[in-house]
Order: structure tokens, then sequence, then C-alpha cells
């Protein structure tokens, strides 16, 4: 199709419906993208967090219990509890109801295999060997977790914390084992299951699956645990990269997966979230987008027909009329043209008199011509030409005044020409003597511009230098960085040890303190027994006189410590402010660093423009040279304007004006 064809009303129409579909097809395909992204991210943020809080949440759950374990176990290696087990007996009766969440505490001793407990049940033939906390705990110092086990007391699902106990020889002399039910990490996995779908699940390094907030995926009554494998469960990029990353699970939607470890455990926390949300999200924003989109069309399209009707249409018109002009026919009828606003009643009235004013003017002038055309130039106009049209007037006024003049303005142009012609040949002359001083200094200028950038090469080798200085040091205040950092945590490294040897300390002072109440109680006793007792009181003397002097050399260690303590903290402090200020050290680095590389852009730049100025000059050079050749070259014209000058003298001499 030609488009000057196409009316102005159908290109308003088409072009203001395009400018609607493109743009709110990209802002469509923006927000889409943008949400999805954002929808994307939000479930994966979403994911990753509900896992952390899993894995803080079992944490906890265990880490309460091996807190409780770390202190019952304390304090029966401190106070001798193996001395008396009938005591402990009745002291883990007595705490039982107390222990919330825990199913039963106990001690089995190595040496002999007694066994008591909180909750009085006896073992029978148990064999104790065979469980997985008492092999752990008799060959580690730390508290070991079982996986979860039927318990042989209740046949219920359990989980062991353990850790064995020792005398006053460090010898191993029995296991403090605390069970734990699952009911609490039932409750923490089974809080996290929400609306949405997302929940979280306890599996150990061989995928079996402790806690799940599905019950069908609980443990049998047998004690044997599912799998992954057996949910039909694709979780390998998860486990393996602990990245966040798209899990298939047989019979159910793909879910956004995140996996955290439970620290000092084989134990992990799963989190899962439906995929499906996050699609079923974008495509509603989709099909928002494009009913949007449609809406937009059709009402644009409406009220751009509506516009071009009322407002457009009339210019088809005022066209029509314009086209009889191109043909020359000055009748036209403006009657049918709608004037409905001040610019087309203004368009129509100029039109009519467009045609008006031609009309007369075009007459007028061709009268006049036809005049001259007969050889009389003295007829005027007599028409009133305003605006633009008043040029026709001056023309033919013009042309009139002209053409008397003429032939006497030709003859003094023809003496002017001759007297100019001998006044350019004297000016190119000297126009050439200056070119040629000229192409001299412009020769010198061009070397000095060589040794300047020959100078600002120099600079620039030297700015490079510097610069690898500071990139260097640089370098350096990093390293410097590193080992302050390494300082700082062996400082906090002091700090804790410190700290350890007191409370250390403290139990000795304890001890002592204890050791002197035993020996009064001795010396008492000896006391009692008359004449049998003095050895045994002299003994209890000094066994009291020891202890005040191991009490007394306690509070001098304690002070000693305290005041290295003091000393540890002040060094950290120190140590911390150096750090800040190396820090500060290592910013102004950065910035001259900066400044050198800003540095070096600029002078190459100079150099970039004096090679420019360079090149400018070579060409400035030539162009006076060639304005050197142009000044002969109007030597020799002016000579021949002379001679024609001359020559048309001698013919509008024969004319008579």
């Amino acid at each position: 199709m030609n488009n000057s064809n196409v009316t102005l009303a159908n290109r308003i129409q088409r072009g203001f419906i395009a400018i609607i579909i493109s743009v709110l097809s990209i802002t469509a395909i923006v927000q889409i993208y943008y949400v999805g992204s954002l929808i994307q991210d939000n479930a994966k943020q979403y994911v990753e967090m509900q896992a952390e809080l899993g894995a803080e949440k079992v944490s906890n759950w265990l880490g309460g219990t091996i807190s409780y374990l770390d202190t019952i176990t304390h304090d029966f290696e401190v106070n001798h509890r193996y001395d008396d087990l009938d005591d402990y007996q009745n002291y883990l009766l007595s705490q039982h109801d107390l222990l919330d969440g825990i199913a039963m505490v106990y001690y089995l001793s190595t040496e002999t295999g007694a066994f008591i407990n909180s909750i009085g049940w006896s073992e029978g033939n148990l064999d104790f060997a065979s469980r997985e906390w008492y092999k752990h705990s008799l060959d580690n110092r730390d508290v070991g977790i079982t996986r979860p086990y039927l318990d042989a007391s209740t046949n219920e699902l359990i989980v062991t914390a353990s850790k064995q106990v020792r005398n006053q020889n460090n010898q191993v002399i029995g296991i403090i084992g605390v069970d734990i039910d699952l009911d609490s990490l039932h409750t923490i996995v089974g809080d996290t299951l929400n609306p949405l779908g997302a929940y979280i699940f306890v599996i150990n390094n061989e995928e079996e699956i402790f806690a799940h907030p599905n019950s069908a995926y609980e443990a049998t009554a047998l004690g044997e645990f599912f799998t992954l494998a057996d949910l039909g469960a694709d979780y390998s990029d998860t486990l393996n990269t602990q990245e966040t990353s798209i899990a298939n699970i047989k019979g159910e939607s793909n879910v956004y997966s995140a996996v955290r470890n439970i620290s000092g455990t084989e134990w992990r926390v799963v989190s899962n979230y439906p995929t499906s949300h996050v699609i079923n999200a974008v495509i509603n924003q989709i099909l928002k987008s494009l009913t949007g989109v449609v809406a937009a069309i059709l009402l644009g399209a409406i009220v751009t027909r509506r516009f071009t009707k009322i407002y457009i249409k009339p210019l088809d018109k005022v066209v029509v009329l314009l086209e009889k002009l191109k043909v020359g026919d000055m009748h036209i009828d403006t009657s049918d043209i709608p004037r409905n606003s001040l610019e087309l009643n203004i368009l129509v009235e100029v039109t009519e008199t467009i045609f008006a004013t031609l009309d007369r003017y075009l007459g007028e002038t061709l009268n006049i011509l036809s005049i001259y055309a007969q050889g009389d130039f003295t007829v005027e106009p007599k028409e009133n030409y305003v605006g633009g049209f008043l040029v026709i007037k001056e023309s033919l006024n013009a042309i009139s005044t002209g053409l008397r003049s003429l032939i006497k303005e030709s003859t003094i142009s023809a003496q002017m020409v001759e007297n100019q012609a001998i006044r350019i040949g004297a000016s190119s002359e000297e126009l050439k003597h200056v070119t040629n001083n000229q192409a001299d200094s412009l020769c010198t200028f061009g070397d000095k511009a060589d040794k300047i950038a020959d100078s600002i090469s120099h600079s620039i080798e030297e700015i490079g230098k510097t610069y690898s200085l500071v990139r260097s040091v640089n370098g350096q205040a990093d390293d410097g960085k590193i080992v302050m950092n390494k300082l700082i945590n062996a400082m906090d490294g002091i700090n804790i040890s410190t700290q350890e040897i007191v409370i250390v300390i403290s139990e000795i002072g304890t001890i002592a303190e204890l050791t002197n109440i035993l020996a009064l109680n001795a010396a008492i006793e000896a006391a009692r027994a008359g004449e049998a007792g003095k050895g045994f009181a002299v003994v209890a003397n000094e066994v009291r006189t020891l202890a005040n002097k191991t009490a007394a050399i306690v509070n001098q260690i304690n002070s000693l410590l305290s005041h290295n303590l003091e000393s540890v903290l002040q060094g950290q402090t120190m140590v911390t402010e150096t750090s800040e200020v190396f820090n500060n050290i290592m910013e102004s680095i950065t910035k001259t660093t900066l400044a050198s590389e800003s540095l070096t852009s600029y002078t190459n730049e100079q150099k970039s423009y004096i090679a420019e100025l360079k090149t400018s000059t070579r060409e400035l050079i030539h162009g006076v040279e060639i304005s050197t050749t142009i000044a002969q070259e109007n030597v020799k014209i002016s000579e021949g304007l002379n001679e024609q000058a001359e020559l048309l003298k001698g013919k509008l001499d024969k004319f008579k004006v």
C-alpha cells in the first residue's frame, strides 16, 4: 500500500493503537518477568528461612538435653556420686517428674554392670553392649546422639543422648544416658506445615525419615523407617550441593527444597515449598496483564475513533479544497465543512482567504508581465499586497527599476571591475607573502607539539610506575589485615582459656573448703576418741593446714588470673582499635589506587589530544600551502579579469540610456 494515500485519521488511529500495544506489551512482559523472578526468589528465600528455622528448633531441642546431660555428668563426677549409687537412684527418681520431654535418665556402670534409672525400671537380661549409645560413649568423651529406636521399657521411639563418666583417676567407670521421646520433634515438624503446602522433615545421612508432618511416613511399629527412596523423591541436587534446588517427588508436584545439617549429629532438616504455587502465581499475573492489555487496546481504539471522527475527518474536506488549488481551480465552497473547534474554524477561514487573495494577485501579476513583455517598464502594481505576498509587488517594482538602470549600472560596474581587478592583483601578491610566513610558523608549532607528546608519554610511564607501587602497597596492606584478624582470633582464644582456668581454680577452691570442713570434723571425732584418736587428730590438723594453704594459693591464683583476664580484655580492645585504624589505612590506599587509575586515564586522553593536534597542524600546513598556490593563481586571474572588464566597457558604450 502507498503510504501517501492513507488519511491522517487512519494514521492517527493506527499509530495510537500501535503505541498502546507496544507500551502495554513491554510493560506486561517486564512486569511478568519481574513478578515471576520476585515470586521465585521469595519462594527460595522462604524455603531457606524455613530450613534455617527448623534446624534451629531441632538444634535447640537437642541442645537442651545435651546441656542437661553435661550438667548431671559434671555433678556425678565432681561429687563422686558413683560411691553411693543407691542415693543417686533415689535422686533420679525424685527428678523424673520434673523432666519435661525426657523419658528416662539412667547410669550404667561399666565396671560392675550396675544399672540405675529415673523410673525404677528393671533391665532384665538386656544386652547394653550392643546398644548404639553404649558403643559410642565407651570410646568417645563427647556427647553421643543415637538414631531413633524402640525403647525396651516403653516400646516407643526414643533418641538417646549419652556421655561417659570418669572417676578422680580419669578412668572410665560408667555411662550416663538420657532418653528423649520424639513428641517434641513431631510437634516442631508439624507446626511448619502451612496452607501453601510448605513443610519440613528430619532425615539422617542414610536418608531415613525420622519425623515427617505426614503420619503415613512415620516409623512402623517395628521401628523401621521410611527413606527418601520409599517416597519416590529425588533430593540428590539439594543434598549434594547444599543449595536450594527443585526436587521431584513421585505422585506430587515438584518442590523447592533446602537442607540444613544439625551440628554434632548426622541429622538433617529438609524444607519443601511446592513449585506449583510459583507457577500458578505467574500464570495469574500473565492472565491479568493480558486482560489489561486487551481492555486498554479496545478502549484506546474507541477513544481514537471518536476523536478522529470529530476533529480529524473535517480536515479531509479542507484537503479536497486544497487539491483544487493544485490544478488552478480558484472557485471553492466551504459551507459543508463543520467548524466544531477554534482551529478548524481558523483553518477554513484561512483557506477561503488564500483562494480569494491568490485569485486577485495572480490576475494583476499576469497583466503586468504581459506589459513588460512589450517593453514598457513604467507600469506598477495597484493591489494591496500583504504579508508574504508583498514580495510579489516589490519584485515587480524591482524588475522595472532594475531594467531601467541596468545599462547605466553595467557601465559603472565595468569600470569598477577594472579598478578592483588591479587591487585584487596587489592583494594576491600580499596574500602569497603572508601564507609563506604562516607555513613557516606552523612547521615550528608542529615540532614543539612533538616534544610535548614525548614529555606526556614519559609522564604516563612514571604514573604507571606509581600505580604499580600503590597496588603493591595495597597487597601488603591486605596481608597485614589478615595477620591482624588472626591476632584478634588468638586474643579471643586466650580470653576463653583464661576464663576456663578461672572456673577450674574456683572448683579447686571449693574442694579445699570441703577438705577443710572434713578435716575439722575428723579432728572433732579424734578428740572424742581420746588417746586412741590423738594420731588421727594430728593428721586432721595437718590436712586442715594443707587445705587452708591450698585455699590461700587458690585465692592468689584467682587474683592473678583476674588481673591477666583484665589485661587480655585491654589487649583485645587495643587490637580491635588497631584493626579499625588498619581498615582506615586500607580505605585510603584504595582511594589512592583509584586516583592513580584516573590520573593515568586523563594523561592518556591528553596524549590522544596532542596526537590529534599534531594531525590538525599538518592539515593546516597543507591548507596554507594550498592557499599560497591559490594566491598565485589569483594574480593570473586578476590580470585576465582586467582585460575582460575593458572589453565589456567598450561594448556597453554602444548603448544609450
